[in-house]
């Protein structure tokens, strides 16, 4: 894979984009529930929740494709909630790449530049530029149909840059690919969009790939946002039971308050010596469950009325097996306490 190390020929002028007080309801279902959020020029942010959580019905208002039932959309101070898509200095990259089948890839890319009427000359170089920015520097003469999906994806995110747009949406432009395919995409992806410094808009689903990519993430639940934060801010310091449950994986340990206790697999560790009787934040259980996964091992523990999952490093130390008694402990400072019947 080659990095993109070059800034492109004329950056675009990015946008902030405030979203005030949005709603917006299909039926008796919310979608969208009182929303404010501002994206200052040039960041990255992603929107990511579960199904149903209403990220894509925000993007769709962004876009100009819905309008909501209430609130307004700015660009730069400019209220923009009446005007419509095609007007929008705002460009979007779908899922299904939205290509041309019968164009081939320069006519692909060349096509919001011939509806604006720009001279064939220009679109020529603009079209080139864009084709290297994304590294198919010799493909414009293809069909779009010859291209791999990573390809085709690239092509999908060229045309979406060529009229260097003040907004950059994404709807979830690498679920179709494969894991490795989809890494590296996610790599290039973000250094495309800090080499053009584009406002950007990313709603995807994948946990891992919002983690990476944004400056910073929103997490959405039934409408609303929950957490609005670095990558950091939502991991480590959850502002609630949603969003601790929700991003990543939690174990939920017993305690004698009444509230809920969640400590992550990684900070648990595991030990072999249970020879010492079990000091406070650790229990003792029986192996049920290891496997490998990626530079960590998964190690699940049944301890009493419960099952612990931990995460340990495959650093060379032995690993336990299944059905060896071992002891789980945990550093209290790891552990998040929300009050029971919190959401």
């Amino acid at each position: 894979m080659t990095l993109l190390t070059e800034r492109p020929p004329t950056a675009p002028t990015s946008a902030e984009v405030e979203l005030t007080g949005l709603a917006k309801r299909y039926g008796g279902t919310v979608a969208v529930d009182d929303l404010s959020l501002t994206v200052p020029a040039g960041e990255f942010v992603a929107l990511l929740g579960p199904s149903g959580c209403g990220k894509s019905t925000t993007l769709r208002i962004l876009a100009g494709l819905e309008q909501p039932d209430r609130g307004r959309v700015l660009l730069s101070g400019t209220d923009i909630t009446a005007v419509s898509a095609h007007r929008r200095d705002i460009h979007t990259v779908f899922q299904s790449y939205a290509l041309f089948p019968h164009l081939n890839v320069a006519d692909n890319v060349a096509f919001p530049l011939r509806q604006r009427g720009v001279s064939r000359a220009d679109i020529r170089g603009r079209v080139a530029d864009a084709l290297a920015m994304v590294q198919l520097p010799a493909a414009g003469d293809q069909p779009v149909t010859s291209l791999s999906g990573g390809q085709q994806q690239r092509v999908a995110l060229a045309r979406a840059i060529v009229d260097r747009p003040s907004v950059l949406l994404l709807d979830e432009p690498l679920s179709a690919l494969d894991r490795s395919l989809r890494q590296a995409m996610q790599v290039e992806l973000r250094l495309l969009q800090q080499d053009l410094g584009v406002t950007t808009v990313l709603v995807t689903h994948d946990q891992e790939e919002a983690l990476s990519l944004a400056d910073r993430i929103v997490i959405m639940n039934n409408g609303r946002a929950e957490q609005v934060g670095t990558a950091e801010d939502v991991y480590d310091r959850p502002a609630s039971l949603f969003v601790a449950r929700f991003v990543g994986e939690q174990n939920e340990i017993p305690t004698e308050r009444e509230a809920i206790a969640l400590i992550r697999p990684e900070h648990v560790r595991v030990g072999l010596d249970v020879s010492e009787p079990a000091a406070v934040n650790s229990v003792d259980g029986i192996v049920r469950g290891v496997s490998i996964a990626g530079i960590s091992s998964v190690v699940l523990v049944h301890c009493r009325d419960l099952t612990l999952q931990a995460r340990v490093p495959r650093d060379g130390r032995p690993l336990p097996h299944v059905g060896d008694q071992v002891r789980c402990s945990w550093d209290p400072a790891h552990v998040r306490t929300f009050p029971e019947g919190a959401s």
